[in-house]
C-alpha cells in the first residue's frame, strides 16, 4: 500500500490500495472529528467507505461516487437535477402562455362577431311597411298616399265579429282579406286582416287625427262607411274601451256623431247597418253592443281605416 500526503490549510491522507479494490477514501486531518474518521478509515482499510461516512459528518455531503462536494451537491450528476432547470424550464409549460394564447379562442370574438348574424335583426326589423296600408295592396279611401302617407281606407269584408273583442285584435286569415284580395268576403278574417303588415285598424278618433295630419275624414270616404275601433258609451259619447256602443268612423251613412268623436263623422247602430248591407250590427237586443258584434260579409260599401304603426 502506498501513501500520498497532500499539504494545505487542512492536510489530507490519501490511501491508495496496491491492487484489487478501487475505492478511494479521503480523510480530513483538519479536525478532531475528521481525524477520528481518518483513524477509522485507517483501521478499517477496505471499510473506509463507512469511515468516510463518519468523516462525511464534518464535510456534510458524500456521494457514492466518493466525490464529496462541500457545496452539498450530493451527486455530481445531481447537476442534472440542478439542471432540473430543464424542469424549471417547465417555463415551457408556463409557456403554456401558448394556451393562454388561447386568446385565439377568445378571438372567438369572431364568433361573437356573430353579432353580424344577430344583426339579422336588421332583417326582421328591416321589413318595410306597405305604402298602400291595405292587405290587398290597394287603397280605396284616403287614396292619395302622398297626401295621406300614414292613413288608408281599405275596402273588403270580415266575418269574425267586432272591433272591441279580443278575437278582432289580431289577423286571423293571414291578411288575405280585401276587395281585391283572395278572400274578398272576409270568411275567417278579422277587421285586422284588411290592413297590411306594419299597419293597424285605427284605434280611436285621436289615432285618425294624428295619422291624417289633423285632416280628419278624407272626401273620398263619402262613399260607403269606413270603420275604426272607436266606440261610444251608452249615452252616445265617444269613449275608450270597454265602450261597445255604436261603432264609429267616416262615411256617407249612419248616425251623426257628437263633438267628442271629432274628426270622425258617422256611427252605426243595428238599424242603420240593416239598411246598408253587407254591414250587420246585430239585433235590437244588442243595441248597446254593436261594436262587439259588427261584421261585413262582403266587399262592397266601404271597409276599415288603417293607420300606420
Amino acid at each position: 500500500m502506498r501513501r500520498l500526503v497532500v499539504a494545505g490549510c487542512a492536510s489530507w491522507l490519501v490511501v491508495l490500495p496496491a491492487c484489487g479494490d478501487s475505492d478511494v477514501a479521503f480523510t480530513s486531518t483538519g479536525g478532531s472529528a475528521g481525524q477520528a474518521g481518518g483513524g477509522a478509515a485507517g483501521a478499517g482499510g477496505g471499510g473506509a467507505g463507512g469511515a468516510a461516512g463518519s468523516g462525511g459528518a464534518t464535510g456534510g455531503t458524500t456521494s457514492s461516487g466518493g466525490t464529496t462536494s462541500s457545496g452539498g451537491t450530493t451527486s455530481s450528476g445531481g447537476t442534472t437535477s440542478s439542471g432540473g432547470t430543464t424542469s424549471s424550464g417547465g417555463t415551457t409549460s408556463s409557456g403554456g402562455t401558448t394556451s393562454s394564447g388561447g386568446t385565439t379562442s377568445s378571438g372567438g370574438t369572431t364568433s361573437s362577431g356573430g353579432t353580424t348574424s344577430s344583426g339579422g335583426n336588421a332583417g326582421t326589423g328591416g321589413a318595410t311597411a306597405s305604402p298602400t296600408g291595405c292587405a290587398d295592396g290597394h287603397r280605396e279611401a284616403f287614396a292619395d298616399p302622398t297626401k295621406y302617407p300614414k292613413i288608408a281606407g281599405c275596402a273588403g269584408g270580415f266575418q269574425i265579429p267586432g272591433t272591441t273583442t279580443p278575437a278582432s285584435q289580431q289577423p286571423a286569415c293571414g291578411r288575405k282579406a280585401g276587395n281585391e284580395g283572395s278572400n274578398p268576403s272576409g270568411a275567417g278574417c278579422s277587421i285586422e286582416d284588411l290592413c297590411a303588415e306594419g299597419w293597424h285598424v285605427c284605434k280611436s278618433a285621436g289615432d285618425v287625427a294624428a295619422s291624417s295630419g289633423n285632416q280628419g275624414c278624407a272626401p273620398d270616404t263619402g262613399v260607403g262607411f269606413w270603420l275604426t275601433r272607436q266606440a261610444q258609451s251608452d249615452g252616445g259619447a265617444c269613449a275608450p274601451p270597454p265602450a261597445q256602443n255604436n261603432p264609429t268612423g267616416c262615411g256617407a251613412f249612419g248616425l251623426t256623431v257628437p263633438a267628442s268623436c271629432a274628426p270622425l263623422k258617422a256611427s252605426q247602430r243595428f238599424s242603420t247597418c240593416d239598411a246598408n248591407p253587407p254591414w250587420k250590427c246585430g239585433t235590437a237586443a244588442e243595441y248597446l253592443t254593436e261594436a262587439a258584434v259588427i261584421v261585413k260579409p262582403g266587399p262592397g260599401a266601404g271597409g276599415v281605416i288603417c293607420c300606420k304603426n
